[in-house]
């Protein structure tokens, strides 16, 4: 889910960033199954190595929300008014109201807040080439296994202009499967996912199992809930040396599915000095009643 929504996030900046034209056609995502829906608060800040807070960055605030139409998964990020710099004057949002809408067959569009498909660039710049660990394990909606992968200086990236090595077309090519948002109840899938990417654990402490896998100068460390097999906490190493950390916890929707509630995101600004102060996101997930089966 992490790397699909800064995809989203980098391409409606990207797209904010000049005066554009935009298509007479309106586009709705409206319609169709709904599969999940949540207030999004994404919060910035820079500490030091005690964990002091020295800077706060603009919060980002969007309603997520994904839907099932005609054999297709839409997810789509409505990004809401926030004021980009508290206390330095009027300034307004100019992504207020825009929408990014996320189809499994079809790519990425960005609308604008008259639902208007919005012209821009097909793809964006890589940031550069950064290492890559898994945020998550689990399976798409397709029943596959996969590991979503996150890029340990991703955090420190998206505190200015967050973005993938490779974005989408927009409204055109096609998509990649949908986020799994709600994760089912049963724990059999996740748990064969794991194994296929990290083989058997590396040890258990009470409730908690614990999985390594090496790649290159790369140590990925994942740590997991024992009965949901839900990641707990993500640890990323460069030759020994913490490059990102991740936190993850859980709620429980009403038909018994998953959510993730909060997930804190930790980066050195300079991954060479184990003093360097870090980046860290928190991206906090309120349900909306109504929003999933």
């Amino acid at each position: 889910m992490t790397h699909l929504l800064r995809t989203a996030a980098a391409l409606l900046m990207v797209t904010c960033s000049g005066p554009l034209p935009a298509s007479g056609q309106t586009s709705s995502s409206s319609s169709g199954t709904p599969l999940f829906a949540a207030d999004v608060e994404v919060e910035r800040t820079v500490v030091d190595s005690t964990g002091t807070v020295l800077e706060r960055l603009p919060k980002l605030r969007y309603r997520l929300s994904q839907r099932e139409r005609s054999g297709d998964v839409l997810t789509e990020i409505q990004f809401q008014s926030t004021t980009p710099f508290p206390g330095r004057g009027p300034l307004q949002d100019p992504t207020a109201g825009y929408r990014v809408v996320m189809s499994e067959r079809h790519g990425m569009q960005v609308l604008d807040p008259q639902g208007r498909p919005v012209s821009g660039p097909a793809t964006l710049p890589p940031p550069g080439p950064a290492p890559t660990a898994p945020a998550t394990a689990g399976t798409t909606r397709s029943g596959s296994s996969r590991a979503e992968p996150v890029a340990p200086q991703a955090a420190a990236a998206n505190s200015a202009r967050p973005g993938p090595e490779h974005a989408p077309a927009i409204g055109r090519g096609s998509g990649q499967p949908a986020p799994e948002l709600a994760l089912p109840r049963a724990a059999a899938e996740r748990r064969r996912a794991l194994q296929a990417r990290y083989g058997s654990p590396a040890g258990r402490q009470q409730d908690r199992e614990r999985f390594v896998r090496a790649e290159g100068e790369l140590t990925e460390e994942l740590v997991v809930d024992a009965s949901t097999a839900l990641p707990l906490e993500v640890n990323t190493r460069h030759q020994g040396r913490l490059v990102y950390r991740s936190s993850l916890s859980y709620g429980t929707l009403a038909d018994g599915r998953y959510y993730r509630r909060v997930q804190r995101d930790e980066s050195p600004t300079d991954p060479s000095n184990p003093d360097s102060t870090r980046h860290v996101i928190t991206t906090s997930l309120t349900p909306v009643a109504g929003g999933g089966r």
